[in-house]
């Protein structure tokens, strides 16, 4: 087959291996809160009703989960229904890579295809439903679009994009920024399109408004804590930016590509991807920890690592075949490693495949526990069946640990999943509890049970799990800086 064939077709051979991969896997993380809760809604209400619960509702317009509910009204509520929707988005996010990358010759458009499936963001984020794959999908429609002058597709999709995920807002600040720079010298061009901006930001108020009549309050929900830091918590947000955003082999790419745009800017010339990337840069890793109180996420920064693919790509035009393929392969090697990538004492979020380590160590949970067990915990093992299984009954009963008093509770469930118990808890737990630790691969859940269950089950207490001096170190660092 030739290059040109394989490049029409791979990406969608690749979402169908996403799909196949991850047909069944449940909701996780903040899916659960940003896509789940409000598609389960919007589908039980018959989607006339928009909204997400108001208990969970994290403030993210629910266009993405309004279309999930649709889908499933056409094709049945099931799991496999959602993940195919995000195969078929994570296929149009990798031809928008070749696009990107349409410049170079084909055999690097389809490294630029390799690299970006087995990145670790883009292939968390395909197998996982969660809004940061068409929200970054629907950028670089509209930043390609916008560059080809296509007036109405450009703002069609950024009006789409601020009505998937707050973010949006960002995105679109980040698209300015570039119509501005790509138009500098010229300025009219840019004052001209200016009006066309006011377009996404009229639907996002228009949804604003609606949102504050149903719930009263828009923007800034009461479910989650949000602020702007203080100067050294803003400084501390800086440096976990710069680390997630070198992290999980990202840094064979990104480091490059920073080094020739900083040798560019001081020599005064840069290409269009360049200057789209520093705009992503300035918006997403600086603008972020500086405005907000807590870092951007790994997934947050998807626009970023899928810019700098084809960006790399072009620094290795000069040179030989024998380089290019040593340093690709070398590429490739550690970029496939992230996916694997972990830290004792860090918080496991959905930046890369460890997280699927949960699902073993909860078949031992289950072997371990009364049928009747109700395990309560802190997000995102509190949530019920119904919004990740899509199931009304399990064997396993989650609910909330928060606003609870420990001694009511008979198991409790503790993980690097979610990292909200401190010292003190975990202090209180051992007073009234007995435990027995299950780890998997960088995932580890301890299962408290309390004491009062001790002459039911006696044998339930097993092995403990202890930090080591590294993740005691990271524990303590985390919660001087945070403070």
């Amino acid at each position: 087959m030739k290059t040109e064939s394989l490049l029409r077709f791979a990406p969608w051979v690749v979402a169908l291996i996403y799909f196949i991969l991850s047909a069944q896997l449940p909701f996780w993380g903040d899916s659960i809160a940003s896509v789940s809760k409000a598609a389960v809604r919007i589908y039980t209400e018959g989607l006339a009703n928009p909204w997400n619960y108001p208990d969970a509702d994290p403030g993210h317009p629910t266009l993405f989960p309004w279309m999930i509910a649709l889908f499933w009204k056409a094709l049945g509520f099931q799991l496999w229904v959602p993940h195919l929707m995000v195969a078929i988005l994570s296929a149009l996010l990798l031809k928008e890579l070749i696009l990107a990358s349409r410049l170079l010759d084909e055999k690097l458009q389809l490294w630029a295809l390799i690299l970006g499936s087995i990145a670790p963001l883009m292939l968390s984020q395909a197998i996982e439903i969660s809004l940061a794959l068409p929200l970054t999908l629907l950028f670089f429609i509209a930043a390609r679009n916008l560059k080809k002058c296509n007036t109405r597709a450009w703002v069609l999709a950024a009006t789409a994009m601020v009505l998937v995920h707050l973010q949006g807002l960002m995105l679109l600040g980040a698209l300015g920024f570039y119509d501005l720079l790509r138009s500098w010298p010229l300025r009219k061009s840019f004052f001209y399109r200016l009006p066309y901006y006011f377009i996404p930001l009229l639907a996002f108020g228009i949804w604003l408004y609606f949102h504050q009549r149903a719930f009263g309050w828009a923007l800034f929900t009461p479910n989650y804590e949000r602020g702007a830091p203080g100067l050294h918590v803003a400084i501390y947000n800086l440096f976990i930016s710069g680390w997630r955003i070198i992290d999980l082999g990202y840094f064979v790419m990104i480091l490059p590509v920073m080094y020739r745009i900083i040798h560019h800017l001081i020599k005064k010339k840069g290409s269009d991807q360049e200057k789209l990337f520093l705009s992503l840069f300035l918006v997403l890793a600086i603008g972020i920890p500086v405005v907000f109180a807590y870092p951007p996420n790994h997934r947050y920064l998807l626009p970023i690592y899928i810019l700098s693919i084809p960006l790399f790509l072009r620094i290795l035009l000069p040179f030989s075949n024998k380089k290019k393929a040593l340093i690709l392969s070398a590429s490739f090697l550690v970029l496939l490693s992230g996916n694997l990538w972990f830290y004792p004492g860090k918080c496991l979020g959905d930046q890369n495949l460890v997280f699927l380590n949960y699902r073993p160590l909860e078949k031992q949970m289950i072997q371990d526990l009364p049928d009747s067990a109700t395990v309560y915990s802190y997000a995102p093992l509190n949530n019920a069946s119904l919004y990740t299984y899509l199931k009304d009954k399990r064997s396993i009963r989650y609910d909330d640990l928060y606003g609870k008093d420990y001694a009511s509770c008979d198991w409790i469930a503790e993980s690097n999943l979610n990292c909200e118990f401190n010292q003190n808890d975990r202090d209180s737990l051992e007073a009234l509890f007995v435990s027995h630790t299950y780890e998997n691969y960088g995932v580890f859940v301890r299962l408290w049970m309390n004491k009062k269950l001790l002459p039911t089950y006696p044998d339930f207490p097993g092995p403990d799990r202890q930090p080591g001096s590294l993740e005691k170190l990271i524990r303590i660092l985390k919660a001087k800086f945070r403070s």
